[in-house]
């Protein structure tokens, strides 16, 4: 079983965090109860991108996926601000790369943090790809080894497989 949560998990004294973290047990006893089902928890922060990775800039392709990761294209076509829309599209074609860390050592970033960071599509610990998250989660679920990870944002043009993910995770578990 994997779980996608948020950065920080027990260290907020915050009704919200405080219920994250008592579900995060709850699921992690009960995994233990039937049949030792292992649980891994990917924590991430603020998730930006999610459309198509690379596009084509030139030809006769010009304007289109290569290699469709994500969110279809329609995506990009609904954000009614032009500023989010551009930052969102150039996150997905440089910051599609993924840092894993061992269990939760990163806190969210405070509300003047976040909105300073929100309009750059540089790689940000505290930020982190959609396509990368959903790749964490499908590598946790696929490994079969329980374990606490955080997936922050790191420079690529294109998101880690499945199998680059898993050793990432491997390396992270056998570095601690």
């Amino acid at each position: 079983v994997a779980l996608l949560s948020t950065l920080g998990g027990g260290k907020s004294s915050g009704f919200f965090t405080k219920a994250l973290t008592r579900g995060e047990m709850q699921l992690s006893a009960l995994g233990q109860q039937y049949n030792k089902v292992s649980t891994s928890i990917i924590r991430v922060g603020n998730v930006k991108g999610g459309g198509p990775g690379m596009i084509e800039r030139k030809g006769a392709n010009a304007g289109k996926a290569i290699t469709d990761f994500g969110l279809d294209k329609y995506y990009y076509d609904t954000f009614g601000d032009l500023a989010q829309a551009t930052l969102t599209m150039a996150y997905d074609q440089f910051t599609m790369g993924a840092n894993v860390l061992l269990g939760d050592p990163l806190s969210m970033p405070n509300p003047f943090q976040a909105a300073f960071n929100a309009q750059s599509f540089d790689p940000i610990s505290e930020e982190c790809n959609r396509v990368a998250a959903a790749t964490a989660l499908v590598a946790a679920v696929r490994r079969r080894q329980g374990g606490e990870f955080t997936i922050s944002a790191a420079e690529a043009t294109s998101p880690p497989s499945i199998d680059n993910m898993i050793r990432a995770f491997d390396q992270a578990a056998t570095l601690s």
